[in-house]
């Protein structure tokens, strides 16, 4: 007499084997999750990315004055001598 096979909705003989997998309400609390989490994840680089912009714009910005005044301080340290005389008179021309 052949063997009795076990099927795989049971388990020999105690009755079906409970069922694996996700409910349909499970995934999508899953779901409804995780897309909070990406959207506070992506308004933090949002926000990061936006700071960084505006510290390279300040910097650019100090960066140019600076050159604008280092010129200045050149031009009228390197000025012509009989225009700003140091006794305090104009010369005229």
């Amino acid at each position: 007499m052949p063997a009795i096979q076990c099927s795989s909705e049971f388990d020999r003989g105690q009755g079906p084997l409970p069922q694996r997998g996700f409910t349909l309400v499970e995934m999508v609390i899953t779901i409804v999750i995780s897309s909070i989490l990406a959207v506070g994840v992506l308004d933090y680089i949002a926000d990061s990315t936006t700071g960084f912009m505006e510290s390279a714009n300040r910097s650019r910005l100090a960066g140019g004055g600076r050159t604008a005044l280092d010129r200045m301080t050149m031009e009228l340290h390197n000025g012509p001598a009989e225009q700003y005389p140091r006794d305090g008179r104009h010369s005229e021309r």
